[in-house]
């Protein structure tokens, strides 16, 4: 059995989600996160034998649904699904009257 605290999540460019799994009854099995279907995880998605994954935001490739199975040494599977929404670059803004400035504006 797979726990998750969330089966949704944000990222933005630079940021990192940790997903840890609570997996239940895994003795002598495996445990497999794909993307979109694919085995193949996309750049900034790093995945441990744990169930452990860290997915940085590098691009909107990161985004999408993910997938965690677990098969016991019995050959039983346990399948949780998780959805990871792009949100690109987070921007700040100030408020000025009569004006909005950007982050990036009032550094300057």
């Amino acid at each position: 059995q797979i726990r998750l605290q969330q089966t949704q999540y944000q990222i933005g460019q630079g940021e990192t989600v940790d997903i840890v799994p609570n997996i239940v009854g895994q003795t002598g099995g495996s445990v497999t996160w794909s993307k979109d279907g694919s085995t193949q995880l996309p750049e900034g998605a790093f995945a441990r034998e744990d169930g452990f994954l860290r997915l940085t935001g590098q691009s909107s490739a990161i985004g999408g649904q993910y997938q965690i199975t677990v098969t016991n040494a019995r050959g039983q599977s346990s399948t949780q699904t998780v959805n990871v929404q792009w949100v690109g670059s987070r921007k700040c803004y100030f408020w000025k009257p009569n004006k909005i400035l950007s982050y990036q504006q009032r550094k300057n």
